[in-house]
């Protein structure tokens, strides 16, 4: 068969890429001998039947389509076991004319994902499976170009060994240079060591999770980089919490307010909170991380807003507004509490900052679902009475004419 040391594997004609990998984009060595078969063609209509059954095995949906049409297409027994390769897992004494072989290595490492959890022990269906031991509750995370292993090979293996197929696998894209394949040779690599040295790896995530839809293809431009971090990080969110903490401390001496007297605007932004707060959740529950953080931000966008229409600075030059200063300054903290809250999973490190900045209690990442309600269901903020310490500047505001960009 011809065969790609890059990838280790064998590769029909009508899979390849002007007679290329279509990974590597390198010609293929024609490689013969002999080897140990799965035999993978057993299980075309099974894994068609169990893909119909269970449309949310592959997502996003584009993808499922792309590997049912490989399954429809034919499948061919595959090669698991290797006679030229020595570093491998050897094949077991136990089996006949077995001596000299070593297992296929991605044969071998799908197995791990139930072999490290204790398989064949009973005991792996306790991570393997839901509470009821039974139902499939696995979940792979997973490149397209490794994805006929994961949705075919894999779970046609776990069919053979009567082992619950997983759950699902989500398929995700490659990341892109202005829509060129990331490669050494044409020396158009991102550093994600020394971006994140530079930025911050929160700033990175940010970017990489807010700009790219999960399961697409994505592209990476310092120009984009630079324009979501400034308008996102810095300007809505940064901004809003150094604006709100300083206003704190300037009118109230930093003593978050007890008290919270809402009127037609704070009914409106605690509604839209509620909304958010679905929308976002039910967004991370479907692995959709861009949509998940376009609903919290419509908070966020929505709050500064609201610090124009209310004028707090205004505010505080009236001794008779003051329960309104107090009611206008605790809904620009609670803001800030559910958008650093919702916000956690992309940026840990600077949403653990900003929690600290504004003296709440416990962390973002609190696995108690009433935290992303208004208040946490009560009628007050819940860092009521606390005392913020100084502001910080969260993400410092990038110049672009004077940015100094990572080399690859």
């Amino acid at each position: 068969g011809l065969y790609c040391q890059g990838c280790e594997a064998f590769y029909q004609e009508k899979d390849l890429v002007e007679g290329k990998c279509p990974i590597h984009l390198v010609t293929l060595e024609k490689v013969r001998e002999r080897n140990f078969f799965f035999r993978l063609s057993k299980y075309q209509q099974p894994l068609l039947d169990h893909i119909a059954r269970h449309p949310e095995f592959i997502q996003p949906d584009f993808r499922r389509n792309e590997v049912v049409n490989v399954i429809k297409g034919g499948l061919e027994d595959i090669s698991v076991s290797r006679a030229s390769v020595a570093w491998g897992v050897p094949m077991p004494a136990s089996i006949p004319n077995g001596q000299g072989h070593t297992i296929y290595v991605w044969f071998d490492a799908l197995i791990n994902y139930i072999s490290a959890i204790g398989y064949p022990d009973e005991r792996y269906l306790d991570w393997w499976c839901a509470e009821d031991g039974k139902s499939p509750n696995a979940l792979h995370v997973i490149g397209k170009d490794i994805s006929r292993f994961h949705c075919i090979i894999w779970p046609a293996m776990l069919m053979s060994a009567g082992v619950p197929v997983a759950r699902a696998a989500f398929i995700h894209g490659f990341i892109y240079a202005r829509g060129v394949k990331l490669s050494k040779s044409l020396g158009n690599q991102i550093d994600p060591v020394a971006t994140s040295a530079r930025f911050g790896a929160d700033a990175l995530r940010w970017y990489l999770t807010r700009e790219v839809a999960f399961g697409a293809d994505g592209d990476f431009t310092w120009e984009r980089f630079i324009e979501r971090y400034n308008v996102d990080l810095a300007n809505d969110y940064g901004n809003l919490l150094s604006r709100s903490g300083s206003m704190l401390h300037k009118y109230r001496a930093g003593v978050v307010p007890s008290t919270w007297e809402p009127g037609a605007l704070e009914h409106e932004i605690a509604a839209l909170a509620a909304s958010c707060a679905r929308e976002t959740r039910e967004a991370w529950l479907r692995l959709a991380p861009s949509e998940a953080l376009a609903a919290a931000w419509k908070l966020v966008a929505r709050a500064n807003v609201y610090v124009e229409e209310t004028k707090p600075w205004a505010l505080a030059k009236d001794p008779a507004a003051a329960a309104r200063l107090d009611t206008v300054l605790a809904t620009l903290l609670e803001v800030g509490r559910l958008a650093t809250r919702w916000a956690w999973p992309v940026i840990p490190t600077k949403a653990e900052e900003a929690w600290r900045g504004l003296a709440l209690p416990g962390g973002p990442a609190d696995a108690d679902p009433r935290g992303d309600a208004w208040f946490a269901g009560g009628g007050a903020a819940v860092n009521a009475g606390a005392t913020l310490p100084p502001v910080t500047i969260l993400f410092p505001r990038i110049d672009p004419e004077k940015l100094e960009t990572p080399t690859p």
